[in-house]
């Protein structure tokens, strides 16, 4: 829920704040160096596609683009 009603910043991670980051309550943590891999990234975009037959967008509409 912290996620869905807080103001957080892009490419933020939110998880729990205890030993190992397995319990607790949520507070920004870190990421992998893989979690901002382009290449998987693209990989798992086209898997998620093909497993839901369905065609996402390759990047969300900016207001330039609306307009």
């Amino acid at each position: 829920m912290c996620t869905a009603t807080q103001d957080l910043p892009g490419a933020s991670y939110v998880g729990p704040d205890g030993s190992g980051e397995r319990t607790g309550a949520p507070t920004l943590v870190g990421r992998a160096r893989t979690a901002s891999d382009p290449g998987s990234a693209r990989r798992l975009w086209t898997l998620s596609e093909e497993l839901t037959g369905v065609t996402f967008p390759d990047r969300l509409p900016t207001a330039t683009t609306i307009a």
